[in-house]
């Protein structure tokens, strides 16, 4: 495990602004958009998708300690406590230990960020007495997602053996990206995630595969950025600011493109949205550009973390 040193290489200061203006507008919009995040039907765990991935943005924005984006993120906070005080929703998920993923994961994120539920704190305490979730067979990043979501909820003592569960991932595995699949390539992106701590001041990446993967995450930039998929892109761009490589000529024209993507009303498209539709309605809208606003968000959070709050 390595140290990473805060870097002092930021972009100009009206790129510094442009991206704070585009993560307010992103967070003004989600928060406008809260009552879209409620699932359609809690004791489906397929619908627990997006307040999930809702919780994780909002925990790591919460952990990084800008005082601006914190006071933005209040309303998210309050949102997510209410929901997740629900009974009926610890009840969904003391009742499927299988499905923990989606009933537990976004709990062990407010964990991450200080917050105890008592109804979760014990039906965490119940389903473990089943050896849940330890015996889930999971593919290898997921694996580590999960032990990652545990040590740092504090459900583990121990970090997750990155090593061992690394050299079975797609990153571990594969040294070119030309027949990468997108759903490897999201592979790629999350573990990077886990083993870089999402843009936190340790390393987890082997010391000997730092070069080997910067290429492969550069190859793989250059394409999702010139596809427009701003999706994939706004992860890579993420990696590429844990990695220390936010001050290349690639991360700076790929980023500036990033960022000019966004929609005034805050949005920022996803690779399903259709330009030709103008104006389209509220849930299409949602649907097509939550996951890829929420990532934007967690782009600029964690560029301000790294390149601009270096105290």
């Amino acid at each position: 495990m390595s140290k990473i040193e805060p870097q002092n290489n930021s972009l100009s200061d009206d790129f510094n602004r442009e991206l704070r203006a585009c993560v307010t507008r992103g967070l003004n919009w989600t928060i406008e958009n809260l009552p879209m995040f409620v699932p359609e039907n809690v004791a489906n765990p397929e619908n627990m998708k997006e307040i999930t991935e809702l919780a994780l943005m909002y925990s790591f924005i919460n952990q990084w300690n800008d005082s601006r984006l914190k006071l933005q993120t209040i309303p998210i906070e309050e949102f997510l406590m209410d929901f997740f005080n629900d009974p009926l929703i610890v009840q969904c998920a003391r009742k499927m230990p299988n499905h923990f993923d989606h009933y537990f994961i976004a709990y062990m994120t407010l964990r991450m960020a200080g917050h105890r539920l008592e109804k979760y704190e014990k039906a965490l305490e119940s389903i473990q007495k089943y050896n849940y979730p330890n015996c889930s067979e999971k593919i290898p990043y997921r694996t580590l997602e999960l032990q990652y979501m545990q040590w740092k909820a504090g459900l583990m003592k121990e970090p997750p053996d990155w090593q061992s569960i690394y050299s079975s991932t797609t990153l571990g595995l594969c040294p070119n990206p030309v027949f990468l699949s997108e759903w490897e390539v999201y592979s790629i992106t999350h573990t990077l995630f886990y083993l870089t701590d999402f843009c936190g001041l340790t390393m987890n990446l082997p010391r000997d595969k730092n070069q080997d993967v910067i290429k492969v995450l550069e190859s793989l930039l250059i394409y999702y950025w010139k596809k427009a998929d701003w999706d994939i892109t706004g992860e890579l761009l993420i990696n590429m600011v844990a990695l220390g490589r936010s001050n290349t000529s690639l991360f700076k024209t790929a980023a500036l493109e990033f960022l000019r993507a966004w929609r005034l009303d805050g949005a920022l498209p996803g690779p399903h949205f259709s330009l030709s539709n103008e104006v389209p309605d509220p849930k299409n809208l949602f649907e097509n550009c939550y996951h890829t606003t929420l990532i934007g968000i967690l782009f600029c959070g964690s560029y301000i973390r790294r390149n601009i709050n270096t105290n």
